[in-house]
């Protein structure tokens, strides 16, 4: 190599690549990287002016790393000093491809069957052999579960029982068939001691006489002893074919939230909340099978990323269901407030009002589980997860309950909630203050979220918007609209190819001001569709044509639209706003008694393909109609309902877009100036027989009053076309 000097440069900053991962990663990370790279250069020659030559090794592959470093983490063997696939090795007789025993059924054999779950569901060894199940048997997997849970046993363990624990750990998180006196094993002694019993630090006495006292009992009866005993997460009592436990791998999409969920992981372990880490060995000696799910992390509605445990892997398999299949959604109801919820408020409200936030400190780890969950859920996991089907509903009672306690015992005009978020309204002259809440709140044993507690004012920011009580307005937070300008545009470089990451976390965030602005959601089809169609998702590709018009009408439409807004009434409103259009000779329009009509001019269907047809005259009056209710003064905030009785006209009202070239160069006006006015449209249909402005359309006034004949002024663009009657 000496006679080639550059190469033997490349491969010299190539092997301080490699030292790099080794020393970060492990041993094995550093070795599959260095594998793959120097089968790609010697494999796959590269052309340098018109000649075959070898790839620049050099050059740092992060596609490659990234792959590697998953094997590497789904088979374990992040951390490792050398080879464990080498002869004399910890794995010497595993297949180093599939990170996995060559014989696993052997290894499996030699574990007793004692350690093994019982038929019944009970965590005490049984002696033989384990009974097949058959596979996933849908809810009761366990076919005794229905039974135990109906006679109160809460699943096989009782009270007076030390109860199960589950773990998670960074080095132990593959699928393991261990021998529990192997000495290849690497073994820890954890400092923690198991959980014993239920936790909680809510003030359990302040509660049972606060509801009593607001006769909210029996009704929120549940959320005290959940208090007491731990809230049911659904999960029955289960195991997963012949396997010990099941603990498989953290997801790559972990490695972006990594140092938020190991600093989460450590201050849960210092709350007494979380217990470990423990070996498969520890756990195996308070009960036979145990199970755990993988990390992972997910993008929220407004494309911030949140770590998660995946209580629904794995998906697709019979033989091994996930822990969430077993959980009935339906039987933990939620009660959130969405955007539409807080909307109709505000329009409904007659007098000016102040607002206030309170949120819960670490809400779901306020609230905690029942023991028998604790065997299926993260790490030595005491509280309820996110991830988990019934997390959610778990935590909604005890903040239904607190709701309740607050309206009761405040002078309030509501509160609404959205998870732990909580947004306080009350009129401008009521006395109550935050602090008292707070108070309240902290004799119950309800921990607040200091950097999101705000007393009473004008505006408040809740489920990321700015609302305001006094003016009735909403609008992004301050930045925010430009920030999503430059993701846009960052999205629209000509010939760069975009991660499947990268634009889900773009429409996440278009998705969450479309709330803002409704009449865009339609320009949302071309994104939500393009990640549809990407099946590797470790590819990267080229945005496509009907993407590119759609971020081109969000970003004009950002650029240039008043960024407060009235708060919109999601609810429909019925002003008699009917259309009709014939090609035989025109447009009718009605608004109430209010009418007008126009009639085709003689070729407008065009000279040169593509023509004008029946679509585009049926559009153009959605246009005449809302001329008219902008002459008439309409309010903004409005989603008024336009009645039709054609269905392609239905559909382009609800899609907002269309195949055909001229509907969709009339539609991209129309949004603008519903942008404008602040205005929204709901279709509905009406019978053609029905229909009051099918006479109009035809030609014909009768039923019409001349005194309420409404003369609009038409767009330039459409001028050439119709002709308006009197």
């Amino acid at each position: 190599m000496y006679l080639f000097t550059t190469f033997a440069k490349w491969v010299s900053i190539h092997k301080e690549h490699c030292d790099r991962i080794v020393a970060k990663n492990g041993f094995m990370a550093g070795l599959r990287y260095n594998v793959n790279v120097r089968t790609n250069v010697f494999a796959y020659r590269v052309m340098v002016n018109g000649k075959a030559a070898v790839a620049d090794i050099s050059i740092f592959r992060r596609d490659i790393f990234e792959d590697v470093y998953l094997d590497a983490r789904n088979f374990g063997e992040l951390g490792l000093s050398d080879n464990p696939y080498a002869p004399n090795g910890a794995r010497a007789d595993w297949d180093p491809l599939t990170g996995a025993p060559k014989n696993p059924s052997r290894l499996l054999n030699q574990r007793s069957n004692s350690n093994r779950p019982s038929d019944d569901g009970n965590q005490s060894g049984t002696s033989g052999q384990r009974q097949k199940k058959g596979g996933y048997q849908g809810k009761n997997f366990n076919p005794d579960f229905a039974k135990q849970r109906g006679q109160g046993g809460g699943g096989a363990t009782n009270s007076s029982k030390t109860p199960e624990n589950v773990f998670l750990t960074e080095k132990l998180n593959t699928f393991h068939y261990s021998i529990p006196n192997d000495p290849n094993v690497v073994r820890h002694t954890s400092p923690n001691p198991w959980p014993l019993q239920v936790t909680c630090e809510m003030n359990i006495p302040e509660w049972e006489a606060s509801l009593a006292k607001a006769e909210l009992l029996p009704e929120f009866q549940d959320v005290i002893d959940g208090f007491k005993n731990g809230f049911p997460q659904g999960i029955p009592q289960h195991g997963c074919g012949q396997l010990v436990h099941f603990t498989p791998q953290n997801h790559a999409s972990a490695m972006l939230a990594r140092d938020k969920i190991k600093d989460s992981i450590r201050k849960e372990v210092a709350a007494k909340q979380m217990f470990g880490p423990y070996t498969h060995d520890e756990v195996h000696q308070h009960f036979p099978f145990f199970r755990s799910n993988p990390l992972g992390a997910v993008i929220n509605g407004d494309g911030s990323l949140r770590p998660i445990n995946d209580l629904s892997f794995p998906r697709d398999d019979s033989s091994i269901p996930s822990v969430n299949s077993f959980v009935d959604a339906d039987n933990f109801p939620t009660t959130w407030d969405d955007f539409n919820c807080v909307s109709r408020f505000f329009c409904a409200q007659a007098e000016p009002c102040l607002l206030a936030l309170f949120d819960w400190e670490k809400a779901y780890r306020q609230i905690p589980t029942a023991t028998d969950q604790w065997p299926y859920l993260m790490y030595v996991d005491t509280r309820i997860t996110f991830g988990g089907v019934a997390g959610c509903g778990s935590f909604g009672r005890p903040a239904d309950a607190w709701k309740q306690l607050m309206m009761k015992e405040f002078d309030l005009i509501t509160i609404f909630c959205w998870v732990d978020d909580n947004l306080f309204i009350k009129k401008v002259n009521s006395d109550v203050g935050m602090e008292a809440v707070v108070k309240r709140s902290d004799q119950l044993g309800v921990k607040t979220n200091t950097g999101k507690y705000s007393d009473f004012q004008t505006e408040q920011k809740f489920i990321g918007f700015i609302q305001n009580g006094l003016d009735k307005t909403v609008r992004l937070p301050p930045g925010k609209l430009q920030d999503r300008i430059t993701q846009i545009r960052a999205l629209q470089v000509e010939g760069k190819k975009y991660r499947y990451n990268e634009v889900e976390v773009l429409a996440g965030r278009l998705n969450h001001v479309s709330y803002l602005l409704p009449q865009l959601r339609c320009y949302l089809c071309g994104l939500y569709g393009w990640l549809q169609s990407w099946h590797n998702r470790k590819a990267s590709r080229m945005v496509t044509n009907t993407v590119k018009e759609d971020l081109d009408y969000w970003l004009t439409t950002l650029c240039t639209f008043k960024e407060t807004r009235l708060i919109s009434n999601p609810e429909p409103t019925n002003i008699g706003w009917v259309g009709d259009a014939l090609t035989s000779f025109g447009i009718g329009v009605l608004i109430g008694r209010h009418w007008t009509q126009f009639q085709l001019a003689n070729g407008w269907e065009g000279k040169t393909k593509p023509f004008r047809n029946i679509a585009w005259v049926e559009t153009v009056a959605i246009r005449v109609g809302i001329a008219m209710v902008q002459k008439l003064g309409v309010r903004p905030g409005k989603n008024l309902i336009v009645f039709t009785d054609n269905t392609t006209t239905e559909g382009v009202i609800r899609n907002r877009q269309s195949n055909e070239f001229h509907l969709n160069e009339q539609w991209k006006k129309i949004q603008a100036l519903l942008v404008e006015l602040q205005v929204n449209l709901t279709p509905m249909r009406v019978s053609s027989e029905e229909n009051k402005a099918d006479g109009l359309s035809r030609g014909d006034k009768t039923g019409v009053k001349p005194e309420f004949i409404l003369p609009v002024l038409l767009p330039l663009d459409l001028d050439p076309f119709l002709i308006q009657c009197s």
